[in-house]
C-alpha cells in the first residue's frame, strides 16, 4: 500500500489545482500493537479517507528502533534543547526564504540530495531518516549537536555573503547617489558638463573658492539683491546663474567668498534668504571615475545577487532537511518519554486543509482516548483551558512553509 500511496502522489505531481494546506507530524501509540491498524484507524476515523488511498498522509519509516536509547533526564533535557532549536531554526530558514524572494527572479523548492533534487512536497511525502547525514549511531545528544552545529554553519555562511553582497548594494547606492540625486547632494560635475558650463566660471584659490546656491524659481530677485549682504567678504557680482534648472524650477548660481567665511556665509544664505549654499568643486576626472565605478559596480552586484540567490537555494534546502530531521527527532523523543522503551508508536506527516485543522485534531483525539471521560482531559489550550495543548499523542506543525505547501489533484 505504500508503494500505491508513492504512486498516486507522484502521478497527481502533474495536477494544477493547488490548496492551501497545513502540516503536522503526528507521533501516537499503537493501537492493538499493531501499526497497520493503527494507520488505518487514523486515515479513516482522523482524515475520513481509505487507508491505501490517501493523499492526505504519509507515514515516517526510520527504523525507530536504531537510535540509542537514554535515561528519562536525558530525554527531559533534550526536549527543552529540541524546542528551542526548533523556534530557531524556524527564524533562520523563514529569513532565508523571505531574502531568496526578495532576489527576485523565479525559485522552484527543491530539496539536494545525493541522488539529486527532489520536489519539496515529494520530500516531505518520503521522508526517512539520512543515517549519512545524521548517523544514529552517535547517541541522541550528540544527534542534536550535529543539528546545532550543520544550522549554525549554515546561518553563518548565508550572513557572510549577504554582508558582502550588502556591501557592494551600498556602495553602488552611495555614488548613484551621487551621480544622480537632487541639487542637494548629487554631484553637479556631470550637470554642468551636459549644460556646456564653461569651467573658468569656478574660482578656487589659496583664499576664495566659489559656492553653489540652489534658488528657488521665485526667489531669484531676493538672492541677487541679498547675496552680498549676507557677508563682509563676499565677492561682489560674482553670482552667476549657470542656466542649470531641476523639475521643480531651482536654478543653480555660482557665488565667490572668501575661504574663512563659506561656515558662516551658508548659515545666513539660508536663514535670512532661505537660499541653501553647499560647497564644490569642478572635477572632471573624479566625475569619469566614480562613472566607470558604477559600471563596475553594477556588474559586481548582479553578479553576487545571483550568486546569492543561488546560495539561499542550497542553504534553505539544507534547512529543510534539518528541519524534518528534527521534527522527526523531537517526535521520538516525546513518544519514547510518554510510552517508553523500546521504542513502540506510530509517525506519520498528514496534510489538513487549512480551516480543517481542529476538526482532525477532534477526529485522532476520539481514536486514541480509551473512555469518554477521558475526552475532558484533552483538546487545545483555549477547550481545556490550560497553558498548552494538551492531546493523547504527539503533535508538531512542519511549521516551515507548512502553509505553501500544496495538496496537488488532477
Amino acid at each position: 500500500s505504500e508503494m500505491c500511496i508513492r504512486d498516486r502522489y507522484q502521478r497527481r505531481v502533474h495536477g494544477i489545482i493547488r490548496l492551501r494546506m497545513a502540516y503536522y507530524i503526528l507521533g501516537t501509540s499503537l493501537i492493538e500493537g499493531n501499526e497497520e491498524t493503527t494507520w488505518t484507524n487514523i486515515c479513516g476515523k482522523g482524515f475520513g479517507v481509505d487507508a491505501g488511498h490517501t493523499e492526505m498522509a504519509f507515514k515516517i519509516f526510520m527504523e525507530k528502533e536504531k537510535f540509542r536509547s537514554a535515561n528519562v533526564d536525558s530525554l527531559i533535557g533534550l526536549t527543552e534543547i529540541l524546542q528551542k532549536l526548533d523556534v530557531n531554526l524556524e527564524g533562520t530558514i523563514k529569513k532565508v526564504e523571505k531574502q531568496r524572494r526578495d532576489l527576485g527572479s523565479e525559485w522552484k523548492i527543491e530539496i539536494n540530495l545525493t541522488e539529486g533534487k527532489m520536489d519539496r512536497e515529494k520530500y516531505v511525502a518520503e521522508f526517512g531518516w539520512d543515517d549519512s547525514k545524521f548517523p544514529r549511531t552517535k547517541s541522541l545528544p550528540e544527534i542534536v549537536h550535529l543539528l546545532q552545529d550543520k544550522i549554525n554553519h549554515l546561518d553563518n555562511d548565508i550572513k557572510k555573503q549577504t554582508a558582502e553582497f550588502m556591501d557592494i548594494k551600498t556602495a553602488l547606492t552611495a555614488i548613484q547617489k551621487k551621480q544622480e540625486g537632487g541639487f542637494h547632494s548629487k554631484d553637479l560635475t556631470g550637470t554642468f558638463i551636459e549644460a556646456n558650463v564653461e569651467k573658468n566660471l569656478f574660482v578656487h584659490s589659496h583664499y576664495l573658492t566659489t559656492l553653489i546656491a540652489i534658488v528657488g524659481k521665485n526667489q531669484k530677485k531676493q538672492w541677487l539683491e541679498g547675496y552680498e549682504k549676507l557677508e563682509e567678504n563676499v565677492i561682489p557680482r560674482s553670482s552667476v546663474c549657470l542656466g542649470v534648472t531641476d523639475n521643480e524650477g531651482n536654478q543653480l548660481y555660482t557665488v565667490v567668498v572668501f575661504r574663512k567665511n563659506v561656515d558662516s556665509f551658508k548659515v545666513k544664505a539660508r536663514n535670512s534668504l532661505k537660499v541653501y549654499v553647499r560647497e564644490f568643486e569642478f572635477n572632471e576626472k573624479v566625475y569619469e571615475d566614480d562613472k566607470k565605478k558604477i559600471v563596475e559596480l553594477h556588474e559586481k552586484c548582479t553578479t553576487t545577487q545571483t550568486e546569492l540567490a543561488k546560495t539561499c537555494e542550497i542553504i534553505y534546502s539544507a534547512l529543510f532537511e534539518c528541519v524534518m530531521h528534527l521534527k522527526a527527532l523531537r517526535i521520538h523523543v516525546e513518544c519514547v518519554l510518554r510510552w517508553g522503551v523500546p521504542p513502540n508508536y506510530f509517525m506519520c506527516i498528514y496534510r489538513a486543509p487549512v480551516g480543517k485543522e481542529k476538526k482532525i485534531i477532534q477526529n485522532l483525539i476520539k481514536i486514541f482516548i480509551k473512555t469518554q471521560e477521558e475526552r475532558a482531559m484533552y483538546g487545545t489550550k483555549e477547550e481545556i483551558g490550560e497553558a498548552e495543548d494538551y492531546f493523547p499523542f504527539i503533535l508538531i506543525p512542519l511549521g516551515i512553509g507548512a502553509k505553501d505547501l500544496s495538496l496537488i489533484h488532477i
